[in-house]
């Protein structure tokens, strides 16, 4: 037996998906959490990882053994990610490498002035041109700091 989690978190207070010593990961929280409701050692397999400060929606990943709960992983988990779904998938399931597809949204916050409620949500880019292509957007993203 193995186990699909469908997941959501705001990841400005993570450094990143995958597990890095000394620093507070979405994987470490979610393995922890499973080890507490399970009782045993858990590893997950991510669909595909985010870097530090990326929030994610509908994120799957996977691990052997039977499922928790997601009530029961929500109520040990942090506010900062959610367990939407957990159930019992055939054995052998990966997801990373069962995956279909993936979708990435990218938001821009065009005003002059920047938002409060926009930080960490989007980039702020206060001067936007009528021919701006997603080339030159993705550009610009590299070099800065959402």
């Amino acid at each position: 037996m193995a186990a699909r989690l469908t997941i959501e978190y705001d990841g400005g207070g993570f450094a990143g998906w995958a597990r890095q010593p000394d620093l507070r990961t979405v994987q470490g929280v979610l393995e922890e959490g499973l080890e507490r409701i399970l009782r045993r050692r858990v590893e997950l397999t991510v669909a595909g990882r985010t870097d530090a400060g990326v929030h994610a929606r509908g994120q799957v990943a996977s691990h052997d053994g039977e499922p928790a709960t997601a009530r029961a992983l929500n109520g040990v988990l942090p506010p900062d990610v959610r367990v939407v779904s957990s159930v019992a998938v055939a054995d052998g399931f990966d997801a990373r490498r069962d995956a279909l597809s993936r979708a990435y949204r990218y938001r821009l916050f065009t005003r002059e002035a920047p938002s409060p409620f926009e930080h960490g949500r989007s980039l702020h880019w206060p001067e936007i041109d009528e021919d701006l292509s997603v080339a030159q957007l993705l550009a610009g993203a590299d070099q800065t700091s959402i």
